[in-house]
């Protein structure tokens, strides 16, 4: 018995017939995977722009025009950083957990 169906697993409807068998296994697993995955890659990607909008952050750069660095760029004063609101932390965190739980629940339940 082993050696036929040896035989008909290197035919192409064999070939065929066992990827069926294994999708039917693995292949709603393999769905959940990577949907889970694109939307938690997707979703932090999205989160990270909204965190870099809410920040402001001011350049004050020397007004001497002989001071220049190596590069020839004018002289870097000073850089000032606009702190998030609470609000807006708060949705950074709500946003991430849920993010977080979404995507564990799409990837373990198949």
């Amino acid at each position: 018995m082993g050696i036929v169906v040896n035989d008909f697993v290197k035919t192409p409807v064999g070939l065929l017939v066992t990827f069926l068998i294994v999708w039917n296994f693995m292949g709603s697993m393999m769905i959940h995977v990577a949907v889970g995955l694109f939307i938690l890659i997707l979703g932090s990607i999205f989160i990270f722009k909204f965190m870099n909008n809410c920040c402001t952050v001011t350049k004050i750069y020397v007004d001497d025009k002989n001071r220049k660095d190596i590069f020839g760029r004018s002289v870097l004063k000073e850089i000032n950083k606009a702190c998030l609101s609470n609000t807006e932390q708060a949705t950074i965190l709500f946003s991430a957990i849920i993010l977080s739980v979404v995507s564990i629940l799409i990837i373990f339940t198949w």
